[in-house]
């Protein structure tokens, strides 16, 4: 089904699984808080610590961060994402569990009706859920829809991977090329005969390619008792038929995908793996990824699930990255800056450049 294309892509192309799962190993790092939308500060109420108790174990089989994880490679995989809460009594603003559901088996069923309406109800008639042989529906409010809005049509989710046909379908042709010349070598070259005479070519007879093929089989190699070199009687040449992958440049083109698939999901080519990193490189990588992509994805994310999870008024629920040490300024660094400054400033002084007081 086509649903199930773009996880087949995750599961197959291992740059885009690498990149996914970076992303959303990246994400779990948040720390869930209520706070006060004027102030910025957390709130520790009864209705704050439930709210954050319900984020901590959302639901049976999953822990606050498995919970995170799935989500985000979800919405990365597909564009779109559901939540269902189970709202089991009335009478508790909070429901007892959160979990996730794939796109791959949830369907928004829309009235047709978009312009002019007050009540997302009135919008999406429901939620149609299919697995394998199990059928059922969701009411509108009990699915919290969050996408990545196509273009021309903001009910509709597209996958960031529709941009990345190119570099993902030249990736795994890379890979199926190197594994067939890893695993279907054939022969790595050809012995014929220069032999002519007034007609032409003489062919090798069958006696004399058995004995050459036997020669090479059991005189030519490198252990004791076999030599370096076949003895033939009349002439013959080697044809190689093998091609260095170098010169075919599939790795470099791997690379080249890659780098346009990590740039799409707004992550820095510096967090993964490379001969050539620095620590400094990395700490640039980090610090960027997070926040031109995490902490921006976050605060969307957090918004939505504010209004889904009907906290008061007032109040917001954030993803807090703060106390991430990669986010943190570096005391000792400061430190050097600030002492780098005053020198500065003390030999301008003394070199007559600046005055005392221009130096205070």
């Amino acid at each position: 089904e086509e649903t199930k294309v773009p996880r087949k892509l995750f599961y197959e192309i291992p740059e885009l699984n690498q990149v996914i799962n970076k992303k959303a190993d990246m994400f779990v790092n948040g720390i869930f808080k209520v706070i006060d939308d004027v102030t910025g500060e957390e709130i520790e109420s009864t209705e704050a610590k439930a709210i954050l108790n319900l984020l901590k174990k959302p639901n049976l089989t999953q822990s606050q961060n498995q919970w995170l994880r799935q989500y985000m490679q979800q919405f990365s995989i597909y564009g779109d994402q559901f939540i269902r809460k189970n709202q089991v009594s009335a009478l508790s603003p909070l429901p007892t569990s959160l979990i996730n559901i794939s796109p791959a088996y949830l369907s928004p069923i829309l009235t047709g009706k978009i312009f002019d309406q007050v009540d997302i109800e009135k919008i999406i008639k429901h939620y149609a859920y299919e697995k394998d042989d199990t059928r059922g529906t969701f009411k509108t409010k009990d699915i919290l829809w969050t996408k990545n809005d196509d273009v021309d049509d903001s009910l509709s989710g597209i996958s960031t991977l529709k941009s990345l046909k190119f570099p993902l379908t030249n990736t795994k042709l890379a890979y199926q090329y190197l594994n067939v010349i890893s695993g279907e070598k054939g022969a790595i070259g050809l012995i014929s005969t220069t032999n002519k005479d007034s007609m032409g070519a003489i062919p090798t007879s069958a006696e004399d390619k058995k004995a050459l093929n036997d020669k090479f089989t059991n005189e030519n190699g490198v252990q004791d008792g076999q030599t370096r070199v076949i003895q033939v009687d009349g002439t013959v040449t080697w044809q190689p038929m093998t091609y260095e992958t170098a010169k075919l440049l599939l790795l470099e083109q791997i690379d080249a995908n890659k780098l346009t698939i990590v740039d799409h999901y707004g992550l820095n080519i510096n967090i993964f793996s490379s001969k050539n990193q620095t620590f400094e490189n990395v700490r640039n990588a980090l610090i960027q990824s997070y926040n031109d992509s995490i902490i921006p994805f976050a605060d969307a994310f957090t918004q939505s699930l504010t209004a889904f999870l009907n906290v008061p008024e007032g109040q917001s629920i954030m993803l807090d990255y703060s106390h991430l040490g990669i986010l943190q300024d570096d005391e000792g660094t400061s430190a050097d800056v600030l002492k780098k400054q005053l020198d500065s400033i003390a030999q301008a002084v003394s070199t007559g450049l600046i005055s005392r007081q221009q130096g205070h």
